[in-house]
């Protein structure tokens, strides 16, 4: 007698590496035996679909940078200015605390776990227009460009999500906004560098 199928079985492997890889805890059993106890299968099930942990890791990566890239795109649509843009994705990241601590522990350079093309001459365009303009060229700018700078801000807010996580910053308005207002900070200084300011 064979076992019963276990429906969407690869979506709740997937879930739960996110689950116990991105716990608040960082020393929470991450084995694959572990994985598939909170699954609900057999540990030979997760060899038998993703030959290794290694790749399982990479598909829950790859599933978290897909919830990442759909926020971005519905708060990109919303055309907000910087400042509020940024802190809708740190709230996004704060409420997401297992998503951003995988992220954190596992990611593959956020937010791209897959390789993206790199483009010298969208980089030396965003460079051109960040250091001639500041911010004001984000929502005009093309998407190659704005790739750029999320990037960096998407490194930094996770950094930032997870220190008001584990409450080494109080989790209130006005922290969030002095962790945005750092990260703009930051990059108005290189923009400053660069012009031998």
């Amino acid at each position: 007698m064979s076992r019963p199928s276990i429906e969407n079985i690869d979506e709740k492997i997937v879930a739960s590496t996110i689950e116990l890889g991105g716990a608040k805890d960082p020393n929470v059993d991450f084995s694959t035996r572990a994985i598939a106890s909170v699954s609900g299968c057999s540990e030979f099930l997760i060899f038998s679909h993703f030959g290794s942990k290694r790749n399982l890791l990479e598909k829950a990566d790859v599933f978290i940078y897909s919830a990442i890239t759909d926020e971005i795109e519905m708060v990109e649509a919303k055309k907000l200015p910087l400042r509020e843009y940024l802190l809708v994705l740190l709230a996004w990241f704060v409420d997401h605390p297992s998503y951003t601590l995988f992220a954190l522990r596992y990611g593959h350079g956020l937010p791209h776990p897959n390789p993206i093309s790199y483009d010298n001459h969208a980089y030396d365009s965003f460079r051109m227009r960040l250091f001639a303009t500041g911010y004001h060229w984000f929502h005009s700018s093309p998407r190659e460009e704005r790739l750029f700078f999320l990037v960096y801000a998407m490194n930094q807010l996770v950094f930032d999500a997870s220190y008001l996580i584990y409450g080494s910053h109080q989790d209130t308005l006005e922290h969030r906004e002095i962790l945005i207002f750092e990260l703009i900070s930051g990059l108005d200084s290189f923009q400053k560098e660069e012009a031998g300011v």
